[in-house]
């Protein structure tokens, strides 16, 4: 039965989307792969596609399987298999294949996504550490995607408290990167955490990838935290898959002087919980986690405790937060003009009035993952506005 997933994983022009279709029409990966061309084409498979079928693929196929024979710890998941994580089934663009390697019951635990800047402030760097540590050790696995920088602290401060983490690759599991993060990546394993991966064994960095892999963080997590992240960063892609999926979404507020904290304010505008401490977190997730009540409730009085003792600070009147209807009601302003042969072009042109990436999804019939990283390019050119879940063309 893998070796049919398997298959299909490797042919070409056969996404997520696709793969979805045709094990929905067939109704297994087997009955798929046994197929015509003609079945395919009832399927709703472009001819364009069929003649990719015939390039022999199994090679492929045997190596993924050679791999995972090789070790214990080494696991190929697809979406049907009965430990595919529950949470992840729910996102709307699943991946059907995962390569796992390490302690596979990690990926069934309640998990906190952490992410935010590659390049963050020594405070930055403390809160990564001390909200991971802490988190760790109230009952939440720690999920991240092994970069530089937030991820990084957030993944070590839970291998330095013996806790689990998973990291979330962009690359194959044989392509560790950054290259400097090999050493992490063993750690994460001695103790009970997983490297997990959609992309084959040996799949090298590109650009386009990480994107497409913030969808498995957010998919996996109850909620996802995000500790510093500038205006182009692409934590916020994470953080607003999380609102997409209905899950919870965190952050840390900073100066306003320093370009780190921009991001994660805008996610407050859109939505996102303003946290002081871990207890905020854990009150929201509490029935996820091993925190006992009077251990949170003494938490939480100290907490109030420790405000009371300190100058009030001056509130400014609550900034009203947008919405879709608010956001109509900007349409007397000038859109930004884009050329016809943009790549973006075609996606841009539905931006007239907020969309969500699951309406655009409908709209356009691709991937979600496609659709999340067309917009990342168009909010880096800031040619559209995203507010809580929300695509729309910025007015000029």
């Amino acid at each position: 039965m893998l070796d049919s997933w398997l298959t299909l994983y490797y042919t070409p022009y056969i996404g997520a989307k696709r793969f979805q279709q045709l094990i929905q029409y067939f109704g297994s990966a087997q009955n798929a792969v046994q197929a015509d061309n003609l079945q395919w084409q009832a399927a709703g498979i472009p001819t364009s596609v069929l003649s990719h079928r015939q390039k022999n693929q199994q090679h492929k196929v045997e190596q993924a399987l050679k791999w995972m024979n090789s070790c214990e710890s080494h696991t190929i998941l697809t979406f049907q298999d009965e430990n595919y994580p529950p949470l992840l089934k729910e996102i709307h663009d699943p991946p059907m294949i995962l390569f796992v390697k390490g302690h596979l019951s990690t990926l069934l635990t309640p998990q906190i996504a952490i992410v935010g800047a590659r390049k963050p402030t020594s405070e930055g760097l403390y809160n990564s550490e001390l909200f991971a540590a802490e988190l760790a050790s109230a009952g939440l696995t720690i999920t991240s995607g092994l970069a530089l920088g937030v991820d990084q602290a957030a993944h070590q401060a839970a291998v330095n408290i013996q806790k689990p983490t998973i990291a979330v690759l962009g690359t194959g599991l044989n392509e560790i990167y950054p290259k400097s993060h090999t050493k992490l990546s063993q750690e994460i394993l001695l103790n009970h955490g997983a490297l997990i991966s959609e992309y084959p064994l040996y799949m090298p960095p590109k650009p386009q990838n990480f994107p497409r892999r913030n969808r498995i963080i957010a998919g996996l997590s109850l909620g996802t935290l995000v500790i510093e992240a500038t205006l182009k960063s692409g934590s916020l892609i994470t953080a607003r898959l999380s609102m997409e999926e209905n899950r919870e979404v965190f952050t840390i507020p900073g100066s306003i002087h320093q370009p780190q904290s921009r991001g994660c304010h805008q996610l407050i505008r859109e939505g996102a919980v303003l946290v002081e401490s871990t207890i905020d977190i854990r009150t929201a997730l509490s029935g996820w986690i091993e925190t006992s009540d009077s251990t949170l409730q003494a938490d939480l009085f100290k907490k109030e405790a420790i405000a009371e003792q300190q100058t009030p600070a001056i509130r400014s009147p609550r900034t009203q937060i947008s919405t879709p209807n608010t956001l109509k009601s900007k349409q007397a302003l000038k859109p930004i003009e884009l050329a016809q042969d943009h790549p973006q072009y075609t996606l841009y042109q539905h931006l007239k009035t907020p969309k969500s990436i699951n309406q655009l999804v409908e709209l356009l019939q691709q991937d979600a993952s496609t659709i999340t990283t067309d917009l990342m390019l168009l909010e880096l050119e800031a040619v559209i506005t995203a507010d809580r879940g929300f695509y729309q063309q910025k007015q000029s």
